[in-house]
């Protein structure tokens, strides 16, 4: 096999610069497999020598996440779909996004024919492309919101807020059922995540290309971690299209140190049956024994572990304690979490969800309406060896294992979960976790670090 010279360009991820074709021989390609892929400097490259559209030519993408937002990227096939449809389907993403195509290749050999669209709705526009060939949106990396006119800027700045997200969560709903193949936008709900939805990487480029043609906005690739819900990616639009509110824009300013800090809402869970803060004062002031006996709902051998002997290695000499009966009574769905996640995950991040939602809704204040706010979420836990160590066998759960059971994790769950942008911090000092936990939210309200805590 011999090396031929190229009539088309080659920009070497080796070199990070175009080369000559002749020199790809098994040197080369040695080097290739030995030396750092400079990938990114040779992607800067091709940008500042006018490529605007990227096509990985692959079975399934990989590289495609990683490529810049300023360009228009699309994959070829995909694992499991392979077909022509997949095919045409990626080349209609790169024809919306302005590429220019030549369609009737597409149909060589076939009694594909180009017919009249009906003219009604079409009265003043013309909206075929000329020739069949020509884009219908404007060239790559032009902005179809860089005017003031914008139609969507108008459009949406004559309505109220909760209407302006509204109307864009309809085009996001939309078009994660573009991508999706679902047959109704009906199907996206607004606060499904969009991990439950389905969206992984990959298609979460292709919503990404799918929003920019349908609002003209420079969306990011990262949107779906940035703003894990539909919900959350309307309202990101609405700001990037109109600017952020005047509450989201205001500055926020430390509290003198003698400014009170209250406490507005509470959520608890203890021994007895406790489920909320009267439920405990009623506890304590009714003296109550909150000790029980072992549940009977967690798979333990209540009758092997009992041994009357307090030196039984492995054992213990009591059949009470104090316990949350109802602690595995976890409604994952609620908060987008799958059941094998939930299974995997130490019962105290999920008691932290329930219970951070509680204490909000006690609080009079709706969990949506934090989504994006400087909402810190300070956590005192310990590591409580929950489930199988990471070297066991973990029978399909293996995954969620590390998150699932560490305790560093507790807040930034709660703060993912719930779509807070405030510090995230989980502290473990032994007994006095939950007041230093404390006392770092009371500072970081004082210090401006975060609105609520």
């Amino acid at each position: 096999i011999h090396p031929q010279a190229s009539t088309i360009p080659f920009y070497s991820t080796v070199e990070a610069a175009p080369i000559d074709t002749t020199t790809l021989n098994a040197t080369y390609w040695y080097r290739n497999l030995r030396e750092t892929v400079r990938f990114h400097e040779t992607v800067e490259l091709l940008q500042a020598d006018g490529y605007t559209l990227f096509v990985e030519s692959s079975a399934h993408p990989v590289l495609t996440p990683a490529l810049p937002d300023s360009v228009v990227a699309v994959g070829s096939l995909r694992r499991d779909d392979g077909t022509l449809h997949r095919f045409l389907t990626n080349t209609a993403h790169a024809f919306t996004q302005g590429t220019p195509t030549h369609w009737p290749a597409a149909y060589n050999g076939t009694d594909a024919r180009r017919i009249d669209l009906p003219t009604y709705p079409f009265q003043r526009r013309r909206y075929w492309a000329p020739d069949g060939d020509g884009p219908t949106s404007p060239p790559v990396g032009t902005r179809r919101d860089d005017a003031p006119s914008s139609p969507l800027r108008h459009a949406i700045s004559e309505l109220d807020e909760n209407a302006q997200v509204e109307r864009l969560l309809q085009r996001v709903r939309e078009s994660v059922a573009t991508v999706l193949g679902l047959e109704s936008a009906a199907a996206v709900q607004a606060e499904g995540t969009f991990k439950a939805l389905g969206v992984d990487s990959i298609t979460g480029v292709e919503l990404k290309n799918e929003l920019r043609a349908r609002t003209g906005l420079p969306v990011p690739t990262t949107l779906i971690y940035d703003c894990p819900t539909p919900l959350a990616a309307a309202h990101y639009l609405r700001d990037l299209l109109l600017g952020p509110s005047h509450e989201q824009d205001r500055a926020r300013a430390a509290i003198p140190a003698d400014e009170p800090i209250a406490i507005v809402g509470m959520g608890c869970r203890f021994p007895g049956g406790v489920t909320s803060p009267e439920g405990l004062w009623d506890l304590v002031a009714s003296g109550t024994d909150a000790i029980s006996p072992f549940p009977v709902d967690r798979g333990w051998d209540v009758a092997g572990l009992y041994d009357p002997d307090p030196d039984a290695a492995g054992r213990t000499y009591t059949r009470e304690g104090g316990f949350l009966h109802d602690a595995g009574e976890f409604d994952a769905g609620f908060f987008g979490i799958s059941p094998r996640e939930a299974m995997a995950m130490d019962p105290q991040q999920r008691l932290l969800l329930e219970t951070s939602w509680e204490a909000l809704e006690r609080a009079g204040i709706d969990p949506h309406t934090l989504r994006g706010s400087q909402t810190g979420v300070f956590v005192g836990a310990m590591t409580q060896e929950y489930g199988p160590r990471l070297h066991e066998s973990a029978q399909g759960y293996e995954g969620y294992l590390l998150t699932g059971s560490t305790a560093s994790v507790a807040s930034g769950r709660v703060s993912y979960t719930l779509g807070f942008e405030g510090p995230a911090v989980t502290v473990d000092t032994a007994c006095s976790s939950s007041l230093v936990a404390l006392h770092l939210a009371v500072q970081a309200l004082r210090n401006g670090e975060c609105d609520l805590a």
